[in-house]
Formats: C-alpha cells, sequence, structure tokens
C-alpha cells in the first residue's frame, strides 16, 4: 500500500546512496553529469522538487454546486534533474468523498494546451494517478484536472495528497503535500 512516509523514506535512501557513491569515487564526473537525476542502479530521482502551486475547484466552491472540476497545479523546477512523468491525487480524510469522472481528466501546460494521458488509473474514491504521454520538461508547469458532477454535500476543508514521480520511476514517487480546497455551505 502506498504511503507517503514510505515514498519520502525511499527517496532520501536513493539520494544518500547516489551521495556515497559519487565519495567513494565508484561514479566517474562524466558518468555522474551524464545521468543527472539518476541512482547509478537505473532508479531515477529529483534533484529538486517539482512544487505544488496551486489547488483549487474551478467552480464556486459551495456543496452542491454541479459542473466542478478541481485543479491541481505543479510546477517542475528547472534544475529538477528529472522530468515529471506522473503525479498521484490521493483524498486525505475529507468530510465526504468527492466523486471524479476519470475518464473526463485532463492536463494543460503552463501555455495553455492540452497535454495527452498516457493513462488514468486508481480509484475514483480515494487515489487517482494520471500519467503524460510525455514527462513534463524542467522549468515546466502543469494543471491536473478531474471532474466530477458537483461539489460534496458537506461544507468543509478538503485535502489532497499530491504525490510525483519522476521519468522512468513508477515506483517510488516524491510526496509534495497537500492541496486543500474549502466548501463552503449554501447557507451560508
Amino acid at each position: 500500500m502506498f504511503h507517503p512516509f514510505n515514498a519520502l523514506l525511499s527517496f532520501q535512501r536513493s539520494r544518500l546512496a547516489h551521495a556515497i557513491a559519487l565519495t567513494a569515487g565508484l561514479v566517474s564526473l562524466s558518468t555522474s553529469l551524464a545521468v543527472a537525476g539518476q541512482h547509478p542502479t537505473g532508479q531515477f530521482f529529483f534533484d529538486h522538487a517539482p512544487r505544488l502551486v496551486r489547488a483549487e475547484t474551478n467552480a464556486i466552491p459551495i456543496t452542491y454546486v454541479g459542473g466542478t472540476a478541481y485543479e491541481f497545479t505543479i510546477a517542475v523546477p528547472q534544475d529538477a534533474g528529472a522530468p515529471l512523468q506522473a503525479v498521484t491525487i490521493t483524498q486525505d480524510g475529507n468530510p465526504r468523498t468527492i466523486e471524479f469522472n476519470l475518464n473526463q481528466s485532463r492536463a494543460i501546460a503552463g501555455n495553455g494546451t492540452n497535454i495527452p494521458l498516457e493513462s488514468i488509473g486508481g480509484n475514483q474514491n480515494t487515489a487517482t494517478t494520471i500519467a503524460f504521454a510525455q514527462p513534463i520538461q524542467p522549468g515546466e508547469t502543469v494543471t491536473v484536472s478531474l471532474k466530477s458532477d458537483r461539489n460534496p454535500s458537506s461544507e468543509g476543508v478538503y485535502l489532497f495528497g499530491i504525490t510525483a514521480y519522476p521519468a522512468g520511476d513508477q515506483e517510488h514517487g516524491l510526496f509534495l503535500g497537500h492541496g486543500r480546497v474549502q466548501i463552503y455551505s449554501q447557507g451560508r
């Protein structure tokens, strides 16, 4: 079962092993430059983490409002060391579960163009993984949009855990934090 702490621990172990290999001279300078963002074992990682820039609904944030999408914008820094291949969005302890129409998910580049999706997986009620057909390169921004028929029936703060996966490694994601969306009651 995926857990954000395990992903972070795995990432830290990978970075430590890479530093030890470089210190011990096991990897030559020319090799380490050629595989920036890649562990000597072939595992990819981010040198600098992507950043969750924004999390919000595209509609009025009031209970029962229909035709909504929940949008999560992620910036991949210039010095990321690896492109972004996929993201997992997990609903964490929300007042109500938001049901997403996964087949209507989409990704939009920072310049407004649609990014083709390779796959959409997971469970519409807990965790959804979106894989991009072409990785998001360092220096670029992507907005992942998950469509829902309507906002939930309960007001409150809705948290979404965001995990980023570098190109070439779909097992060791990096937990970026929580996106927070406030939904208000219709009567307020």
